[in-house]
């Protein structure tokens, strides 16, 4: 057997652990959800319209509207101020800064460009957590895991939704830019 060994609820997979106190959930091509591990929604993505997605992050505190600001840039936005700011960079790195907790900003970045991983990372070097696409060709979308090294706080959800709109907007455009 492929894949991670299941011990119990949690999944060992390249001395990482599997967060269990939260995981990504795919509902549909649109929607992304973050769920604890009694199957509480904590937070979700919901991509609508189709020519120009528009981005909604909806959490117990509210909604986040995701705006695009450039090709290289997103904020996003909280009754309208900045609450994360999300900058591409030219080398494959995504800086988000967080506003409000400035010590907590991360960049995502690939390890490998033959490996579907993303770290979301801190000034220090510190692996907060890791973000793992694949591609599920019965559903015909990208889904992603959630793992978190062990003793580390995983982002908050609004982190780390923002940084899986980011990674799949990395994604669309370079899939576009290429076509």
């Amino acid at each position: 057997m492929r894949g991670p060994f299941v011990i119990s609820t949690v999944s060992i997979r390249w001395g990482m652990l599997l967060c269990a106190g939260m995981r990504l959930q795919h509902i549909d091509r649109h929607t992304v959800r973050v769920v604890s591990s009694d199957g509480h929604e904590m937070g979700r993505l919901v991509r609508t319209g189709y020519w120009r997605p528009l981005v909604e992050i909806t959490t117990s505190d509210g909604v986040y509207r995701v705006r695009n600001n450039l090709f290289t840039a997103m904020e996003v936005l909280f009754n309208g101020h900045c609450v994360v700011r999300m900058r591409a960079q030219w080398h494959g790195a995504i800086e988000l800064h967080d506003l409000s907790r400035p010590d907590r900003s991360l960049t995502v970045k690939r390890p490998s460009i033959w490996r579907h991983e993303h770290h979301l990372v801190d000034a220090n070097g510190h692996v907060h957590a890791v973000i793992t696409s694949r591609y599920n060709w019965n559903t015909w979308r990208m889904e992603h895991a959630l793992s978190v090294p062990v003793g580390e706080e995983a982002p908050s959800v609004v982190a780390l939704l923002a940084a899986v709109h980011a990674i799949d907007e990395r994604r669309r455009r370079t899939a576009a830019a290429g076509a």
